[in-house]
């Protein structure tokens, strides 16, 4: 209980409650309108580079719900959401950085640009996980620019962040062990978690940024994660510039070096 009541600011309410907006269903559309990104030649098999196949798919299915099948979407560069776009995976489908174009911590690059600076407008992402594989020290996982053109026309619900502590991230136990005397690059994973720009706004929900402080994969001894915990260096978790309105509702993040 706090007396006085905290002033908020009007944006933000929905009458006399903070606005909501349950995660977008779907359930009225038919199967026209879904896109599945396998049916376009992307794989989710973990392999290869799928940032232009990815890419394609989306720049040419604005509206239309674009359905990633659970798996692992290996990228090497850019994935660029356009406003009116609508994402949803399944079982939390990853799309993965790897790569040169990723290493550079002093020169960092975006694995996932929603919208360009400036843009306004509506995106729907849900159900997927952005992560990484190997040393992507320069990585930006995500990169959120759309201002939304209502309230909730722009938002994320049951998204995560995870770097390292899995298999496939090469960020795992016997990569990574807690202790080492020395920071080794190859640890050094993540620029950002996600960075939420100045001129954009949004609704996120159910969004968990976690840079792994042990492993997944391996048993737990007694009750604790003591026996498998890392040392995974990601330099910042989420950056949140906008001037909003914007709403965090159950969103969190762990384990980043700087904030």
């Amino acid at each position: 209980y706090i007396n006085p009541n905290p002033k908020r600011p009007s944006s933000l309410n929905s009458g006399n409650n903070l606005f909501s907006v349950s995660r977008p269903q779907y359930g009225s559309l038919g199967s026209g309108s879904v896109v599945n990104v396998l049916d376009h030649g992307v794989s989710n098999g973990a392999t290869g580079d799928q940032t232009s196949a990815i890419n394609a798919v989306l720049a040419s299915s604005v509206g239309s719900v674009v359905f990633f099948p659970a798996g692992v979407y290996m990228v090497k560069g850019t994935v660029n959401v356009p406003v009116g776009s609508k994402i949803v995976g399944s079982a939390w489908s990853q799309i993965m950085a790897t790569g040169s174009y990723f290493e550079d911590q002093s020169h960092p690059q975006v694995m996932v640009r929603v919208g360009k600076s400036g843009d306004v407008g509506n995106v729907e992402l849900s159900d997927m996980m952005f992560t990484v594989q190997g040393g992507t020290a320069g990585a930006i996982l995500v990169e959120w620019n759309v201002k939304a053109s209502r309230q909730g026309s722009a938002g994320m619900w049951d998204c995560h962040f995870r770097v390292g502590g899995a298999k496939g991230s090469n960020l795992r136990f016997s990569d990574c062990p807690k202790g080492a005397s020395s920071i080794q690059s190859k640890c050094v994973a993540a620029s950002m978690l996600m960075h939420v720009t100045e001129q954009s706004s949004g609704y996120f929900e159910n969004v968990w940024g976690w840079t792994a402080d042990h492993d997944l994969d391996l048993p737990v001894q007694g009750n604790t994660t003591t026996s498998t915990q890392l040392d995974v260096y990601a330099g910042r978790g989420f950056l949140i510039e906008s001037q909003g309105p914007s709403w965090f509702y159950g969103t969190s993040v762990e384990h980043n070096v700087l904030y």
